[in-house]
């Protein structure tokens, strides 16, 4: 699995019009995911559509951010100021579920009406309807169905769920967007060896979202509750140009030349991104891989960042589900 460029929380959506099958989709994911259910379809493709807007309207602020990048903005800031502007991608759909039978109109016929979605959808069928699997993968209304007669259905649904999710990220990882103006080609590749993704995944796991960009080169991570998380990348061939910046930017010597002899690395890049002014520090290398395509070794180091930009909690995952819990 290759490693996101750019990762959120999401909802995963139920549309059936049993309750207690509902009810019972709702305690067989971890608590922190979120799952939306809906037992009427009207409502389900109103919602749908409201997600769309959404959508329309994080692109739009991303072509904004783009115009100002290419003015000299910074990627970094624009990253922050995102997370601060759009609490709403948390709703966003990553996975939609549809029973085919649902009263009035089919499954198919609510998924037809929200095509322009390009998320992966399941369709959740019994033995009779397999005609009508079919003619929906035809059409390209479903991604996958699954038969509910499966005596271990919520399992089932459960992994074919995160086979969604992986599929979904992996679809994601493709896909260019703003922060990825800064990529240089070469960090992209850089980015898809496996003991490197392995690595990156490490520092992500326990943060709710990331987006890597180029300049400067790391990744920028959001914790639950706000915190923020930077892990700096530096390649052999860049150390001494990042050490250089260490003395530019008021560290010390001794700082500086442990950036250059690759024992640690210094927030420096970031500050100056941010127009962080503090004197930059310096912290161990948390790794150090071979990059076998450039003989190259790539070195990353972790730090907080604090930071006027960075999100408010109330803004963040822990407070938004909070919010989604309450309404419930």
């Amino acid at each position: 699995m290759s490693f996101p460029l750019e990762r959120h929380p999401g909802s995963i959506i139920f549309v059936d019009d049993d309750e207690n099958y509902l009810a019972a989709v709702k305690t067989i994911f971890p608590s922190q995911w979120n799952i939306q259910t809906f037992a009427d379809t009207s409502e389900f493709v109103s919602h749908m559509s409201a997600m769309m807007t959404v959508i329309e309207d994080m692109d739009a602020y991303q072509r904004g951010a783009i115009e100002r990048c290419r003015k000299g903005g910074s990627v970094a800031i624009e990253v922050l100021r995102f997370w601060n502007a759009f609490p709403e991608r948390y709703a966003l759909p990553k996975v939609v579920l549809m029973d085919y039978h649902m009263p009035n109109h089919s499954g198919l016929d609510a998924l037809e009406k929200i095509k322009d979605w390009r998320g992966p959808k399941v369709l959740l069928t019994g033995v009779a309807d397999e005609a009508q699997v079919c003619r929906a993968f035809n059409e390209r209304l479903i991604d996958y169905y699954v038969a509910k007669q499966n005596s271990k259905i919520l399992a089932l649904i459960v992994s074919t769920v995160k086979l969604m999710l992986n599929n979904y990220t992996e679809n994601s990882s493709l896909q260019w967007n703003a922060w990825n103006m800064s990529m240089k080609p070469e960090q992209t590749l850089i980015l898809g060896y496996p003991e490197i993704t392995q690595a990156l995944f490490k520092f992500v796991d326990d943060n709710c979202e990331h987006i890597v960009i180029g300049d400067p080169f790391g990744v920028m991570a959001l914790g639950y509750a706000g915190e923020v998380k930077w892990l700096q990348l530096e390649t052999t061939a860049t150390l001494d140009a990042a050490a250089d910046l260490v003395i530019k930017s008021g560290g010390t010597s001794e700082d500086a030349q442990s950036v250059r002899a690759a024992h640690s690395l210094t927030n420096a890049r970031i500050n100056s991104a941010l127009g962080i002014a503090d004197t930059p520090s310096a912290v161990a290398n948390s790794f150090q891989i071979r990059i076998p395509s450039i003989n190259e070794i790539l070195f990353g180091a972790v730090f907080d960042l604090t930071v006027g930009g960075a999100p408010l909690p109330e803004a963040c995952y822990t407070a938004w589900q909070q919010r989604q819990s309450q309404r419930i």
